[in-house]
């Protein structure tokens, strides 16, 4: 990739079907993720499913299933979350 010439864009991460935005609503508390999963749980769904060429939606279950199905498959043991 040629940073001059392919430009990384970065697009938006929706969740309840708007942007991220706690004004509006739409938003993950921080201590309440944190009491039920691990942080790096978090950091492998945010980097797997980056917004790199269209929006992209979070939802609860694609967290959890994307989390259990992935790693697994890549040899980890027991579901994470």
């Amino acid at each position: 990739m040629n940073p001059i010439f392919d430009p990384c864009d970065h697009l938006y991460l929706n969740f309840k079907g708007a942007k991220l935005s706690k004004s509006r609503g739409a938003f993950v508390e921080v201590p309440y993720f944190l009491e039920k999963y691990d942080p790096d749980a978090l950091r492998f769904y945010l980097t797997a499913t980056a917004p790199e060429t269209r929006d992209t939606e979070f939802s609860w279950e694609d967290f959890v299933e994307r989390n259990n199905n992935e790693l697994v498959h890549l040899g980890l043991n027991g579901a994470l979350v």
